[in-house]
């Protein structure tokens, strides 16, 4: 069984709001093509990054993010899920 990487897990809720990296970075103000550049490299994210992402994406369970376990998303933030989707498809 292959262990994904913080990183990895990342990539996987990106695709789960159903939008691009791109989008994703400029939702997080963070610079354009980090986070596509991790993840090509199979890199690491710092805590300040895991911080704004949480910030802005407070559905996101850090303990799956950071380990696998748990689900990805908190079972009280589904449709907060969905809003953001949207709110950013807005504003592009």
């Amino acid at each position: 069984m292959t262990t994904k990487r913080t990183i990895e897990r990342l990539g996987v809720f990106i695709n789960a709001l159903g939008i691009t990296i791109s989008e994703f970075e400029r939702s997080v103000n963070m610079g354009n093509g980090y986070i596509g550049k991790q993840l090509r490299r199979k890199g690491s994210i710092g805590s300040h990054i895991i911080e704004k992402i949480l910030v802005k994406y407070p559905q996101l369970n850090v303990v799956w993010l950071m380990t696998g376990k748990e689900r990805m998303i908190t079972s009280k933030s589904k449709a907060h899920m969905v809003a953001s989707k949207h709110e950013l498809r807005a504003s592009a």
